[in-house]
């Protein structure tokens, strides 16, 4: 399994279906009621409502029952070789594809203080599982 930083995914998430594309890839959410034009703040006040409505914003801890191995988005390309490792299997290098483009800001950027403190809360059990802070 791979995981990533919850505040940087909300951020990932948020760049990709929502100022880039428009939802036009994400009927479910269209289906939950997001909106293509919505705000950063608005989308994750939407997702803190139910953060599993959508497996893109849910916990994903809550998304397996056991992993043998965890590798972090943000370190992927030292992960992919000790996941490698770990298979045993000749798998090739990654390309990269499909990556959000923060336009050269970082996540951080997107939340106050507090608000950062709440997503915190709702995400408490990623961020102690897999060892990331804000």
């Amino acid at each position: 399994m791979f995981v990533r930083n919850p505040f940087d995914r909300l951020v990932a998430v948020w760049r990709f279906h929502f100022p880039a594309t428009g939802l036009r890839y994400c009927a479910n959410m269209r289906r939950l009621g997001f909106r293509g034009g919505m705000s950063f703040t608005a989308f994750v006040d939407k997702v803190l409502q139910d953060p599993a409505q959508d497996p893109h914003t849910a916990l994903q801890s809550s998304q397996f029952e056991r992993a043998d191995f965890v590798g972090r988005i943000e370190a992927i390309g030292e992960d992919w070789q000790r996941f490698r490792a770990f298979t045993g299997l000749a798998l090739p290098d990654l390309a990269v594809r499909n990556a959000t483009d923060h336009e050269g800001r970082s996540y951080r950027d997107f939340y106050t203080p507090a608000f950062a403190a709440i997503v915190g809360q709702a995400y408490a059990v990623d961020l102690t599982a897999f060892g990331y802070d804000f």
